[in-house]
């Protein structure tokens, strides 16, 4: 029989360990995934996971059977989410906690999430799979909190982490994503080394975290640190060498240092066609659009309206109008017609970017509150 958890009340913990003890009878691999399943969040679990669960994974629909005839586990009409109660999760998890399959049941938890949780398309946003991440998003907190319990610290989780953060950064959650890069920074640091790939990867996108809310010398330091060690071991034409210098360009922009951000731009805007064959890419855009940043500071403002307008287009063609990153394009060379006095379509484009990424984004997201504030600042707010 199964351990009782401390104050547990001892019906109910009787109840649940004769149903395991009977569902162990029926099938020995509904218990293992009883068990599986204990490990992460007591909330819907999509169920297109269940077969890289089970050990037999024919056997999806056996083990659904058995452990929903007893009241293990609850199964939504549609039977596309499983979800099993915390108190019983207690109970499993309790009775596991001081063997050693515990952290193998946690190793197997973090080894499917990780493999299963969504990428993006390539460089930028992946809208198209939040529905999914954020299914997904209670269960990696879960297995990754297990994780730090039983100090597993291992490739996989650490490229877990990875993809959490870079969900809730995608999202605009800052404030949460940010702890959990810095935790990557230091498994990969570990595991990889402080100058592999993966680890400097990890270190742009916490440095990115930190200019967005404001902390600029921070992320200079780490833009520039970044930089160094991509230069010196891939080359200073390298696509993320230039990617690192683009990002630290941005920062000197933000920070104010013209002059250092314009040089940094304006190198890697040369380099990158080469980098990337002559191709229209993101990155080679994300440089141009800073550049045009630095150029109407400087009071250059044709010009830069030059570049976004022609960002803009590049980036249609490329990912698509509706795509957050084109729009951010938009409202940059809407706040830029603005500037020369184009007010009307300034207006015209600020309200079409707006609604965009309130139905693509949410009214809450940082790039949708920045936009709705410059069309109020606008003095459009209320024109309808």
């Amino acid at each position: 029989m199964a351990k009782k958890p401390p104050n547990y009340p001892l019906p109910v913990f009787r109840t649940w360990s004769m149903s395991i003890e009977e569902a162990e009878s029926q099938n020995t691999d509904a218990v293992d995934l009883l068990y599986l399943l204990a490990h992460f969040a007591s909330a819907p679990l999509p169920t297109d996971l269940l077969p890289g669960m089970l050990r037999n994974p024919d056997s999806v629909d056996r083990v659904i059977s058995v452990l929903n005839d007893l009241s293990l586990v609850q199964i939504d009409q549609p039977g596309s989410t499983i979800q099993m109660h915390v108190m019983l999760q207690l109970v499993v998890t309790t009775e596991v906690s001081h063997s050693r399959r515990r952290s193998a049941f946690i190793k197997r938890a973090a080894t499917l999430l990780e493999a299963t949780f969504p990428r993006p398309r390539w460089v930028g946003s992946q809208t198209h799979e939040w529905e999914r991440c954020a299914k997904l998003r209670p269960h990696a907190e879960t297995v990754l909190e297990h994780c730090r319990r039983v100090d597993l610290r291992t490739r996989t989780v650490a490229d877990l982490t990875y993809w959490l953060a870079y969900y809730l950064d995608d999202i605009g959650n800052f404030d949460s994503a940010a702890p959990l890069h810095a935790e990557c920074i230091a498994l990969r640091t570990e595991l990889l080394g402080a100058e592999h790939p993966d680890t400097l990867n990890a270190m742009n996108n916490l440095a990115t975290v930190f200019r967005r809310t404001g902390l600029l010398e921070e992320a200079g330091e780490l833009h520039q640190r970044t930089l160094n060690v991509r230069q010196r071991t891939l080359g200073p034409k390298h696509p993320d060498a230039l990617v690192s210098m683009n990002n630290l360009g941005r920062v000197k922009y933000d920070l104010g240092e013209l002059d250092e951000a314009r040089a940094l731009l304006e190198h890697a805007v040369r380099d990158f066609p080469e980098a990337h064959l002559g191709q229209p890419h993101q990155n080679t855009l994300a440089a141009r659009t800073n550049l045009a940043l630095v150029l109407v500071k400087q009071g250059e403002i044709d010009r830069g309206l030059d570049i976004h307008q022609r960002v803009l287009s590049e980036k249609q063609a490329l990912l698509g109008a509706q795509d957050p990153d084109t729009l951010r394009s938009a409202y940059l060379t809407a706040c830029t017609l603005r500037m020369v006095g184009r007010l009307d379509e300034a207006r015209t484009l600020l309200r079409e970017t707006l609604a965009e990424q309130s139905r693509l984004l949410g009214t809450q997201h940082p790039d949708t509150l920045r936009t709705q504030s410059e069309l109020t600042s606008l003095g459009s707010a209320s024109d309808g």
